[in-house]
């Protein structure tokens, strides 16, 4: 097994059992005041992907709770913290649920660093969050891995309170 992958693993089961900090306690701090492990607001997240016309009004609620969610990174890491814990448990019990559902992970990076360099970060995100969903028993056929690099920010000012929220790797529902 490669260093990496033995690295991932062990991040995974870190985070496994440590506690959740909840989006309030993050909602709490301000992002210059921020330690590294605190969480970013989570609420502000936006969806991206339209559910087909063909799923049932249950099915789109929970589409649409898949549509929404996102994995924040600190600068430069691609290591998951641990209280998006939930955000992925959440992610596995909709996904096992939903056999047929597969989730397009899109990992982003702040706009500093060169292009090649953050779709290589954005890369190396989603894998990270993918090889988690299936540690936690989501089979890979389920799961699509993008990467977008700085091409797709949440927010547009020039400053660390929008490159954390652009650190991040997005859930994007497929029927």
């Amino acid at each position: 097994m490669s260093k990496l992958a033995i690295g991932l693993i062990c991040i995974f089961f870190a985070a496994c059992s440590t506690s959740k900090n909840t989006v309030s306690q993050a909602n709490s701090t301000s992002p210059s005041s921020t330690p590294a492990v605190s969480a970013v607001n989570a609420t502000s997240t936006q969806s991206t992907t339209t559910v087909s016309d063909a799923l049932s009004a249950s099915e789109t609620a929970s589409a649409d709770k898949i549509n929404t969610s996102s994995i924040y990174f600190d600068y430069d890491k691609f290591e998951i913290k641990s209280e998006f814990r939930k955000t992925l448990e959440n992610e596995v019990e909709y996904l096992k649920a939903h056999p047929k559902a597969v989730i397009t992970l899109e990992g982003n990076a702040d706009e500093r660093g060169s292009s090649a360099f953050n779709l290589a970060l954005g890369d190396k995100r989603a894998s990270a969050v993918q090889k988690s969903l299936e540690l936690m028993g989501v089979p890979a056929a389920q799961l699509k891995v993008i990467s977008l690099g700085e091409t797709n920010p949440k927010a547009s000012c020039h400053e660390e309170k929008c490159w954390h929220e652009n650190r991040r790797v997005d859930f994007n529902f497929h029927g």
